[in-house]
């Protein structure tokens, strides 16, 4: 099953807080910001079942960090 990430915000989470400290320039900041606009759960639905199992992490939170895996060239671990 697909999960889902609320474009809404949350008052006690880190990304209020972190976004007073990216720079909008920087790599991160453009992923911070526009995001969750340009990478969406529906660009990953054909992906998934719909009614079959637990829901997923959300799509677009996972190719954010494999964006941020990639530009910071770590691994996994």
């Amino acid at each position: 099953m697909h999960g889902r990430r609320s474009l809404q915000g949350d008052l006690l989470s880190v990304a209020g807080l972190a976004a007073s400290f990216i720079e909008e320039e920087e790599f991160y900041g453009l992923l911070h910001r526009p995001g969750p606009m340009l990478i969406t759960d529906d660009d990953f639905s054909e992906m998934y079942c719909e009614n079959v199992g637990r829901p997923s992490l959300p799509s677009s939170l996972l190719a954010q960090v494999l964006l941020l895996q990639e530009h910071d060239g770590v691994s996994d671990r």
